[in-house]
């Protein structure tokens, strides 16, 4: 009998010191790099290191997420990235300019949300187009065309000529948040091309997505592209 109880208690013993300290395990997803061109004269960039972590004890009691976030500002748009992926809303730009009379101007969505056009702005100075309740998707392009409107793939708007014409020989588009077409706060994306010193180009200067006295060289070319997601500069961009 007293060998049983013996070996009854040196179970109990073994098994309170299984439970006395908790396992706990960490969790660490590897960092993600992004890095974003900003304004200015368009050769700056804003590199942001991305981790999560996250600590659970097996007890159930201590749990420890870490997310890192960060803002990033292109000109006057400031967006904000997380370890989630991708930008938080949705993030427009002026991505091409087609010339002539079924000429258009594509405006991208390259953010990390879908989001709504709705009371957007195009300029050509002195001439401009309010855009109405267009959805655009991550990564979708919609065209807006100068006339009629070209055979081309997605979302087609015409905007019976209210930008004016795109030529080779010079111009320049502007996308604004709202009607106020000189406020630096307003613009998010501006090309001009043929020439310098368009209407448009010094309030886009100001907001640091055009480079003073900057144009795309555009003579004899049908159009232009962007080559980058930010285009912020000339050299962002590609005579096509």
């Amino acid at each position: 009998m007293k060998r049983i109880v013996t070996l009854f208690v040196l179970v109990l013993v073994a098994a309170s010191c299984s439970g006395s300290e908790s396992d706990s395990t960490t969790t660490s997803a590897p960092g993600a790099t992004s890095t974003t061109p900003v304004g200015g004269d368009g050769g700056g960039t804003t590199s942001t290191s991305l981790d999560a972590t996250t600590s659970t004890a097996t007890d159930g009691e201590t749990t420890t997420t870490t997310v890192a976030e960060t803002t990033t500002t292109v000109g006057e748009a400031t967006t904000t990235t997380t370890s989630g992926g991708g930008s938080a809303e949705a993030v427009f730009v002026i991505s091409r300019v087609v010339f002539g009379d079924e000429g258009y101007v594509s405006i991208s969505n390259v953010g990390g949300a879908a989001g709504n056009l709705d009371g957007w702005q195009l300029c050509q100075r002195p001439a401009y187009f309010t855009i109405g309740p267009v959805d655009v998707a991550v990564g979708e392009t919609v065209h807006f065309a100068t006339g009629s409107a070209p055979d081309l793939p997605g979302q087609v708007i015409e905007s019976n000529g209210r930008f004016g014409r795109f030529g080779p020989e010079g111009g320049e588009i502007g996308l604004y948040v709202d009607s106020s077409f000189g406020s630096a706060s307003s613009i998010r994306s501006y090309v001009e091309w043929g020439s310098p010193d368009h209407g448009r180009s010094s309030v886009a200067v100001a907001a640091g997505i055009w480079t003073e006295g900057g144009f795309v060289p555009s003579e004899g070319v049908p159009g232009l592209a962007a080559t980058v997601d930010f285009p912020v500069k000339p050299a962002d961009w590609a005579t096509s």
